[in-house]
């Protein structure tokens, strides 16, 4: 899912690059498996997927996004017997020569 984001003034650098922000949030919704595994461990383990996904280098680091803070993991608001956990990326984009950067 691309989170709606306000329409920012993209701004320039001193080096000539024009710079606009971008994020996506990454949802996944689980219910209890039949092998037992929890609801909340199942959205836990498709988080961590996504964000092995997103991590290129062995030394752990991110790619072109980066990851803005933790996992949320909360139950349904209209069904409690299933999980959704939420992961926000964001990186920043040189609207001139369409690069990504990721933030640090």
């Amino acid at each position: 899912m691309e989170i709606t984001n306000e329409a920012n003034t993209p701004y320039d650098t001193a080096e000539g690059e024009q710079i606009s922000d971008l994020a996506y949030q990454f949802d996944a919704t689980s219910g209890n498996r039949p092998n037992n595994l929890l609801a909340s461990d199942a959205a836990s383990l498709i988080s961590k997927e996504i964000d092995n996904f997103m991590k290129t280098f062995s030394n752990g680091r991110y790619k072109t996004m980066r990851r803005t803070g933790r996992t949320a993991i909360l139950p349904l608001v209209n069904d409690n017997t299933k999980i959704k956990s939420s992961t926000t990326y964001e990186c920043s984009l040189d609207l001139k020569n369409n690069i990504i950067y990721k933030r640090s």
